[in-house]
């Protein structure tokens, strides 16, 4: 089985949180990488590059590309994996000669933000 893998390290190792926290975090990663992708938006905001025919790329049009997507956490590091048809989603990812990258797959700069903000807010309450 293919899959795709990326590692975010968002959160300094400072912060050490508990379970919970870590569950919500990863439920915001997959909830905004699903509803951009939905919207037809990459990671960066924009809009994804049309299809040559015309029309929206569709990256979502079975379902099974998002419902594949899981998270996880190696220390305070932050693992995003996508396992259904992972190599189509790479290649939408990445680009190919005859495919325009369109960056679906990630955190961020924003979401980024909010989760370091969450674990100095968790860390504040603490103290």
């Amino acid at each position: 089985m293919i899959s795709v893998r990326a590692t975010y390290s968002t959160i300094p190792s400072k912060f050490q949180l508990p379970k919970d926290v870590k569950q919500n975090i990863s439920k915001m990663v997959i909830k905004e990488i699903v509803t951009r992708t939905k919207s037809g938006v990459d990671i960066n905001g924009a809009t994804f590059t049309p299809y040559k025919k015309g029309g929206t790329p569709n990256l979502y049009k079975s379902g099974k590309l998002l419902r594949g997507l899981k998270t996880s956490f190696k220390g305070n590091n932050i693992v995003v994996e996508a396992t259904n048809h992972a190599d189509v989603g790479m290649y939408h990812n990445e680009g190919t000669k005859h495919l325009p990258r369109r960056r679906w797959f990630g955190i961020s700069s924003k979401l980024s933000d909010d989760i370091f903000n969450i674990a100095k807010k968790y860390w504040a309450k603490r103290k």
